[in-house]
């Protein structure tokens, strides 16, 4: 029933696209002629979609465009433990469709397939291809399976090095390295002026975005957000992580009206109740009253606390953070192999409620606590673990730290709303590299944050006063909430929940969005207005 379903769709979704081609042809004006795009629509039906319906617009508008289809491999980005093996050739014969009914013509990766040195004499295991990069590109190669790897287990951080992770992880490099060596191929090619694929992280879409400079070519990367349908594109960055660091010196002094700041303050208030979260999770965590924290986690009040909020391991956005050589998760361990020697200093990993508040295809094979439980023998007394389904508040876990870290959980914006400082690791987070927040580099520097209280502790001094932003520092974090939730976001006329509805008024908001996105592209827009 919902094979047959989703084929009625897709079938629908086809018609309006072709009706859209002969809107097209009558309205779009051919403005450029000289331009060569690739879309990279090898990723699944809902996303190639909406890359149809812009390609469409691209030729019209004069440029040369081209759709890549999937190769066929191994290992699919759709393909999960928990979820059957997609139908590969149907997969494909959809795509072929679809590009069909866009008039683009089709790129078959499967004609530039070839076997890539990159695969020969390989050890098919997680440690000795941490580090494995192409060997005529540098493209990481044992980095992007690893970030397969923990999107297809739902984030088991730490598999076993047996004959069943083994083999999948094989089927993974192998798609990951055939996927980079037929791109690569097609790029050399075509030699595009522009890319254009979504998502920009795993296997089948990293290699458009990180071949970009190689090959002197833009990427527009896009994301669709689930939780309202909005779409975020930027050019040479990575939608999923919404970093806008190319545009903060343009944006950053810009002047919101009061309407704005009431959006802004009513998106955080929004927050605090889950209104903006597909999956709230405020039925489980109740506990706000810090005395109540302070019985039930047996903290000492009289002790400084550092708390950090680990992303979700399987989710793209927490997969990329690394600190020097470690990941996200290395980090977190090493931290807690160090606080043997802060023994004034309690610190507290929160688990993302995310890990088992979900769907369950989308839960958390592994926890981060038990993870860390499972690998140390001995935790230090001095630290302490909040559960995915504690019913402590990560916000009142936050307003009784004396220092809290993050990778780039929205979290951390929320508390930056409440005028308090919070540390960042790396340069993931969007809200980083700002001005208003404390940017970690080193170990050294995340080091310092634990050095800095345990000399509090040690001198007597009860008042362990976080640091606070200022009110010009504020006005930057509710400009840049405003840009990023009410200008990057931004709506496609024609779609509504991944179906193409075709009227006047949507066919002429279509129109107008496309033609911006097409000056987006070419230098002539921002993404914030879209």
């Amino acid at each position: 029933m919902n094979i047959t379903l989703s084929n009625l769709l897709f079938n629908f979704n086809l018609i309006v696209i072709r009706v859209v081609n002969i809107l097209n042809y009558l309205f779009v004006k051919k403005e450029l002629l000289s331009k060569t795009i690739l879309i990279n629509t090898q990723y699944f039906q809902r996303n190639s979609i909406i890359e149809a319906i812009f390609g469409n617009y691209l030729k019209h508008n004069g440029k040369k465009v081209y759709g890549l289809v999937c190769a066929g491999y191994k290992y699919c980005e759709m393909h999960k433990m928990n979820s059957e093996i997609p139908n590969c050739n149907a997969c494909r014969q959809k795509t072929f469709k679809l590009l069909d009914a866009a008039k683009i013509e089709a790129i078959d990766l499967e004609d530039f397939k070839n076997i890539s040195e990159d695969l020969n004499n390989k050890k098919f295991n997680f440690k000795s291809l941490k580090n494995s990069k192409h060997s005529e590109t540098e493209f990481p190669l044992g980095e992007t399976a690893y970030w397969n790897w923990l999107h297809y287990s739902n984030g088991d951080i730490l598999p076993e090095d047996n004959k069943e992770n083994n083999n999948t992880l094989k089927n993974i490099y192998e798609t990951t390295c055939g996927s980079h060596d037929s791109i690569n191929a097609v790029i050399k090619k075509y030699k595009p002026d522009f890319m254009v694929t979504c998502h920009g992280k795993f296997a089948q879409t990293r290699p458009a975005f990180f071949l970009r400079e190689i090959h002197n070519y833009d990427c527009l990367t896009w994301e669709n957000f689930a939780m309202d349908s909005s779409f975020v594109w930027l050019k040479n960055a990575l939608a999923m992580d919404q970093n806008i660091n190319k545009y903060w010196p343009t944006i950053s002094n810009s002047k919101l009206s009061k309407i704005d700041y009431k959006k802004v303050d009513k998106y955080f208030e929004d927050q605090k109740t889950g209104v903006n979260q597909k999956w709230t999770f405020l039925d489980k965590i109740t506990m706000v009253d810090k005395n109540d924290i302070y019985e039930k986690t047996n903290l000492n009040k009289d002790k400084p606390i550092i708390s950090i909020f680990p992303p979700i391991a399987w989710d793209s956005t927490g997969c990329s953070h690394t600190l020097e050589d470690l990941n996200f998760f290395e980090v977190i361990n090493f931290l807690v192999n160090k606080c043997i020697e802060y023994k004034n200093v309690q610190f507290v990993v929160r688990s993302h409620p995310a890990e088992l508040n979900v769907p369950d295809y989308l839960r958390s094979s592994r926890s981060i606590v038990d993870t860390l439980i499972k690998v140390n023998k001995e935790i230090p007394s001095n630290v302490f673990f909040l559960h995915a389904d504690s019913e402590i508040s990560s916000h009142a876990l936050s307003a009784i730290s004396n220092e809290v870290i993050f990778f780039s959980s929205t979290l951390g914006l929320e508390v930056l709303n409440s005028k308090r400082k919070v540390n960042c690791i790396g340069v993931q987070a969007y809200y980083s590299q700002k001005g208003f927040t404390n940017d970690i580099l080193t170990k050294k520097q995340l080091l310092d944050l634990f050095e800095n209280l345990e000399k509090l502790s040690l001198s007597k001094d009860s008042n362990y006063k976080y640091e606070c932003i200022d009110d010009r520092q504020l006005k930057y974090v509710k400009t840049l909430t405003f840009y990023i939730r009410f200008k990057l976001h931004s709506f496609i006329g024609i779609l509504k929940r991944g179906i193409l509805l075709l009227t006047l008024f949507r066919y002429i908001s279509y129109l107008q969005y496309m033609k911006n996105l097409s000056d987006y592209l070419l230098g002539k827009r921002l993404p914030f207005d879209l």
